[in-house]
Parts: C-alpha cells; structure tokens; sequence
C-alpha cells in the first residue's frame, strides 16, 4: 500500500497538463445539439415514409379481410398504432424545439 501512495503526486502533476485529443468523427458531431440537428434531419421524412407503409399495409389488411371482423380490427389497430406513433414523432419533434429555444439551443433549426 505504501508503493501506491508514492504515485500520487505523479498522478496530480499528470493531470493538470491539457492534452487536445482530435475529434475522430466529421465536423459534424461537434457537441450534443449538433448530433440532435443531425439525426432530426434523417427521423421525420423516415417517420413519414414508415407512416406511408403502414397506411397502406392497414388498407391491405382491410381488403383482404373478406368482412372477417377478427382481421377488420387488427386494420384499424395497425393504422391506428401508426398514427399515434406518427404523433409521438412529431410531438418529440416539437419538445426538442421547445427545450432549444428555451435554453437558447438551436435545435431542429429553432432558436431564439
């Protein structure tokens, strides 16, 4: 324990010198916010193509159902759970714009 003790003032003396480690990624990811912006650019038009092929994977099931009511409501359930899901997206969207122009943040391209 004692050969451990005489290494911390090393430990100190170590610490206080700054060493700049490059970013390994593109200027793109500098902070927080900007990795936000990025990844809100790619989510919604994706959410709205997925909305799209659940729209009409519901509308597939409603026609191909031959008026089984069992298959009739799983259409409705599946079109349904695609529109509250299309809502959660957007209303994280929309959060996410009010944190950044509350703080002064520019996120999702709002800001104060």
């Amino acid at each position: 324990m004692k050969n451990l003790f005489k290494y911390i003032p090393v430990l100190f003396i170590a610490s206080s010198y700054a060493i700049a480690v490059p970013n390994p990624l593109s200027s793109t990811f500098q902070d927080i916010p900007s990795i936000v912006n990025w990844a809100s650019s790619y989510i919604l038009p994706l959410a709205t193509l997925i909305l799209l092929g659940v729209i009409v994977y519901a509308g597939f099931l409603r026609l191909t159902s031959a008026g089984n009511p069992d298959k009739e409501k799983q259409s409705m359930q599946t079109l349904t759970s695609g529109i509250v899901g299309f809502a959660l997206v957007l209303s994280a969207a929309l959060v996410v714009g009010i944190i950044g122009a509350i703080f002064g943040i520019k996120l999702l391209g709002i800001s104060q």
